[in-house]
């Protein structure tokens, strides 16, 4: 009796799983990955971007390690960034060149001292720039479009995620 009951239980979180990632696909098809390019930093900040001004939105990384690094989306009026997970602030409006000065800033504020010099993608949506990408060399920042959203809000719904690609800290995994 105790034997069926276990099995029961074992066979409904299997299904209940094999239902969420039918889910996760289904829902997947909505959003598009935005392709990116990455920039030289001179270049970029000598041109006329530099100046123009942009919604800005800070995230920073969280996990295992000992100090949380952070990264920059520079994004159109007729856009909006959101996030799954990552702590989120928006900054208003600010160019490229202000983006870097607070980097700099937020780094030797938190002691972020291994920080590289930020890594600058251009993100584009049909062909067209839609954002740009500020982080350390150690974050991958990846750009979703989530098409139902954007729909349904009129803008362009921009989901961001990423991967922080550093080495877990020893002293944080037990047993390394």
């Amino acid at each position: 009796m105790v034997y069926a009951v276990n099995v029961i239980q074992g066979n409904m979180i299997i299904a209940v799983a094999a239902i969420l990632v039918i889910l996760g696909l289904l829902s997947c098809e909505n959003e598009v990955y935005l392709q990116s390019n990455v920039v030289d930093l001179t270049r970029i900040v000598a041109s006329s971007i530099a100046d123009k001004k942009f919604n800005v939105a800070r995230f920073e990384t969280f996990g295992p390690q000992p100090e949380q690094i952070y990264g920059y989306v520079l994004y159109e009026d007729d856009a909006d960034v959101r996030t799954t997970g990552a702590p989120l602030a928006k900054l208003g409006k600010m160019n490229l060149k202000e983006v870097l000065d607070d980097y700099d800033r937020t780094r030797r504020a938190t002691g972020w001292y291994r920080a590289s010099s930020p890594v600058i993608r251009e993100v584009f949506r049909s062909g067209s720039l839609i954002a740009l990408t500020a982080s350390d060399n150690m974050l991958d920042v990846h750009l979703w479009e989530d098409k139902a959203l954007s729909n349904r809000e009129n803008k362009v719904i921009i989901i961001l995620t990423y991967d922080d690609r550093r080495i877990a800290d020893r002293a944080a995994k037990p047993g390394v």
